[in-house]
């Protein structure tokens, strides 16, 4: 399915066709979660190409898998469906040689949240695996191209800095045509835009001007 072909029904999908984790209070001090309406053109894609490998690089506190995985549950009778997703316990700083590793106040208490709702979620995931890797999100993609032979979906909200963000996309090798990416939270400048726009030169891309904006790409 080309992703251009429905491209009118993923920016027009409405958060009210879709239900959402409730956004536990004591995370408030770290408020990175995907909100309701950007998480619904997540939603109307995965009904939409219904993708048998989704990577989610950038778990936070799991409300985004929690959503992602209970919309694959909904096709995933019948045939292998696995849903990775990728975090560090602590903040990454991207640096040109690699990462630092900061915090903020109450960020232990939301890696202690993440994994607590990830065992329960693996607990009841019924027909998709769920796989939580807790490595850089660059560090994960050759470990998740030695357990299955291709992905079909990437959402990208990790570091949201846009040499990281190659650098994240790059780790996976080469991807296969049809394959898909959002990115998420990319309002920050134009650069990244123009920088991605060289990088994949060979992808259609589509930018959706929603809270954050997200970027989202098709390899041709």
């Amino acid at each position: 399915m080309k992703l251009a072909d429905v491209w009118n029904q993923i920016e027009g999908a409405n958060e009210a066709d879709f239900s959402f984790p409730d956004k536990p209070s004591d995370s408030e001090r770290n408020p990175w979660h995907s909100n309701p309406s950007e998480l619904a053109k997540i939603g109307m894609f995965l009904r939409l190409f219904q993708p048998s490998v989704v990577v989610e690089l950038g778990t936070f506190e799991a409300r985004g898998t929690e959503f992602i995985l209970e919309e694959m549950k909904k096709y995933a009778g019948g045939k292998i469906t696995i849903l990775f997703t990728v975090d560090v316990p602590y903040i990454p700083m991207w640096l040109p040689n690699g990462y630092g590793e900061t915090t903020a106040p109450g960020f232990d208490a939301s890696v202690t949240l993440r994994r607590a709702r990830i065992k329960d979620l693996v607990i009841r995931s019924g027909p998709v695996e769920l796989i939580y890797i807790e490595r850089l999100a660059y560090d994960a993609g050759p470990i998740i191209v030695k357990v299955v032979p291709e992905v079909n979906f990437i959402f990208h909200d990790a570091c949201h800095l846009a040499a990281a963000m190659m650098d994240d996309i790059k780790s996976f090798g080469e991807l296969k045509e049809g394959t898909v990416i959002c990115f998420d939270n990319v309002l920050e400048g134009h650069c990244i835009f123009d920088f991605l726009g060289n990088e994949f030169k060979d992808w259609d891309s589509f930018h959706l001007k929603t809270e954050t904006g997200q970027l989202w790409l098709q390899r041709r």
